[in-house]
């Protein structure tokens, strides 16, 4: 049941229609630089899959210019909306890979391999901002310890323990984790009556589907221990690939 990790397969086109299904989902939320941080990023996705000399690619949004929120007046306690003014902001980082020329999915996939963290902070909207939480959702490798999708806080003494299991897979998961907590009523009410949820919510359903899919058949499976088991198991690389 346990086979070497090799990474995990994404679709380019579907990775670039949730990235701009969950932006036009979630744009009224968003600063008002968002867009051209958002372009920015796919860019970096599509000149890679055109790019016939590039094996890898450190695809970003760097901490310098992360993707911030609008701020959230209180708005994180539900409708009482009492407590700090705060924006979210969003960065990070996946490796990933070109597939080789001899597979079938070459042009149309690629392979993340290697580094994967999308880390989440909150500041306060004073004059000199002060962070106030900061957490990372990230991918494992092959020789990462903890569960393979996880949520790890930061420490004041660096300590990565522990590590939360999560559900939470692409940057695109990470950015609506972090809408739906700081703008708890609004968002729902936002995504439950929006025209254009179609898009991301059927790329997420699907994902959610795959992911809950293995976790449930490898607890079935697993001998010992069900949860050291699946803290240990390491997906297959097609899990996201369809």
């Amino acid at each position: 049941m346990s086979n070497p990790y090799q990474g995990l397969r994404f679709s380019y086109s579907k990775t670039t229609q949730e990235i701009q299904g969950m932006f036009n989902l979630a744009r009224h939320f968003l600063a008002r630089d968002a867009p051209e941080r958002i372009e920015e990023w796919k860019r970096q996705l599509t000149t890679f899959q055109a790019s016939s000399n590039r094996t890898s690619l450190e695809w970003h949004i760097p901490q310098s210019e992360a993707l911030r929120t609008k701020p959230s007046e209180g708005n994180y306690e539900g409708s009482s909306g009492k407590g700090l003014s705060v924006v979210g902001l969003l960065s990070g980082v996946w490796e990933i890979h070109r597939l080789p020329k001899s597979d079938k999915q070459a042009r149309s996939h690629f392979l993340l391999d290697g580094k994967a963290s999308v880390s989440l902070r909150l500041e306060t909207t004073d004059t000199v901002p002060a962070s106030i939480a900061a957490w990372n959702c990230d991918i494992g490798d092959k020789a990462s310890p903890g569960c393979h999708f996880h949520i790890q806080c930061e420490n004041p003494k660096n300590l990565p323990v522990p590590r939360y299991p999560t559900l939470l897979v692409t940057p695109m998961d990470a950015l609506e984790f972090l809408l739906a907590e700081l703008f708890q009523d609004k968002w729902e009410k936002h995504v439950n009556s929006h025209s254009r949820t179609g898009l991301w919510a059927e790329h997420q359903r699907q994902r959610l589907s795959a992911l809950l899919g293995w976790q449930g058949r490898h607890i079935q499976e697993c001998s010992g221990s069900p949860w050291t088991s699946f803290k240990s198991a390491k997906p297959p690389c097609d899990l996201f690939a369809q």
